[in-house]
């Protein structure tokens, strides 16, 4: 586990408390970068963003997580099979009973998110908060430090030629406070860093400046709406 996770306070609600509990059971256990090296399927930044706290997993980041930190041996994923198949083939019964508890844990809550309002409003004009400037401070930092304020390019294997991984149009809209770059995005951004380590606590830092800016954006739009409707009042 990395050594500068940021503080959760598993009391604000159901998901920072499922991270929470995420990070105690991954102590001691598979170390997230290998995990990532290990899971072709599930981003670094998915993986880290699963016990930031900022939102629930999707189901492929959290099996991935349980298949290498409850069995005693990992579990690798077979292609095409369902998330939660290798619950149903663990022979040890406890280890089988904590699975199926996280599994079930997992489901309700993302049960519960379904059921969550849904209607968006429009939209409304707010000046970029603190957290999103630090954020684009960093990333700026991050990109003019190793060279990719350009753009980044990736092979493609399957077909065997260069594209464009993030183009560098979106790179100055992330500057520019337009849009925050979603996690996979993030991670894509630092996939040229050259030490692992260090790319690694980059991931880390800005996957968790970019929460916070997300969630004082999301904080600054209610104000500003309870602003404009007691004016209309």
């Amino acid at each position: 586990m990395p050594a500068r996770w940021s503080p959760i306070d598993p009391t604000a609600g159901e998901v920072e408390l499922f991270a929470a509990d995420l990070r105690e059971l991954g102590k001691g256990k598979t170390p997230v970068s290998y995990v990532a090296g290990a899971e072709p399927a599930v981003s670094r930044a998915a993986l880290y963003a699963a016990l930031s706290g900022g939102r629930l997993p999707r189901r492929k980041t959290i099996a991935a997580l349980l298949r290498w930190w409850i069995p005693a041996t990992p579990v690798r994923a077979e292609p095409g099979e369902w998330e939660w198949d290798w619950v149903y083939g663990l022979r040890d019964k406890e280890t089988a009973e904590v699975a199926t508890r996280w599994m079930e844990r997992h489901s309700a809550l993302s049960e519960k998110r379904r059921e969550w309002p849904t209607q968006r409003k429009g939209p409304v004009a707010i000046d970029e908060p603190p957290e999103q400037r630090r954020f684009i401070e960093k990333l700026r930092k991050t990109l003019e430090t190793h060279d990719l304020i350009e753009g980044i390019m990736r092979w493609d294997g399957d077909y065997e030629r260069w594209v464009t991984g993030v183009s560098g149009h979106s790179i100055q809209r992330y500057l520019a406070g337009t849009v925050i770059p979603e996690d996979d995005t993030i991670n894509s951004l630092l996939a040229l860093v050259p030490e692992e380590e260090q790319a690694a606590e980059l991931l880390l830092e800005l996957v968790r400046l970019a929460q916070e800016a997300r969630r004082a954006r999301v904080r600054s739009r209610r104000l500003a709406r309870a602003a404009g409707s007691s004016k209309q009042l």
